[in-house]
């Protein structure tokens, strides 16, 4: 995987998680009947701030092919991307557990508002539960987009995440077995 797609599944991780911001934002706010979705909505909005911070991060980093920063290495993004997608997989499990809830049919005894306000939370709640589960995707798509390059490279993990670029197939598909480490790139390329 390239730059390019990096970049990709690093831009729709964030567009993703903020749009994911503002719709468990408005959940937590409309209090519907669901009975923890306040919390949860407002649980859901902080890791989605905290992931746009953590993704904006790794998106200054990830173009730094010859530098020497531990934000520029592979097992940070490897390990963020991780971490993101085990997070965003439990808090799709709660979301979605809360979306019944607000898309059964009211009681007949509620307030008068409660039937006009009905498709409302529904609709908010499963827009809430859809992107909660592309942000999984995509994080988890941004692991294995950070994870192919670096298994044929010796430095593997703890090699620059830019600098997996410069290994491209036509460079070690002459020697399958002897992989390049990643002081050996500069010479290799410009050979």
């Amino acid at each position: 995987m390239s730059y390019k797609s990096r970049t990709c599944a690093y831009w729709i991780t964030l567009i993703l998680t903020l749009f994911e911001m503002v719709f468990t934002a408005e959940v937590a706010i409309m209090k519907g009947r669901a009975p923890h979705i306040a919390a949860f909505g407002f649980l859901a909005t902080a890791a989605a701030f905290l992931t746009s911070i953590c993704v904006v991060t790794l998106l200054s980093f990830h173009n730094k092919a010859y530098s020497r920063r531990r934000m520029t290495t592979a097992y940070v993004h490897f390990l963020t991307f991780t971490i993101l997608a085990v997070t965003w997989f439990t808090l799709s499990i709660i979301l979605t557990s809360q979306a019944p809830y607000e898309c059964q049919k009211p009681p007949t005894t509620e307030s008068t508002n409660d039937p006009i306000m009905a498709p409302i939370w529904c609709g908010m709640a499963m827009a809430a539960t859809l992107l909660a589960w592309l942000v999984f995707i995509s994080a988890s798509a941004s692991v294995v987009i950070v994870y192919l390059p670096v298994r044929h490279v010796s430095d593997g993990l703890h090699g620059n995440v830019a600098g997996q670029d410069l290994v491209g197939e036509e460079l070690y598909s002459s020697n399958v077995n002897s992989k390049p480490s990643m002081a050996e790139l500069p010479a290799i390329i410009i050979n």
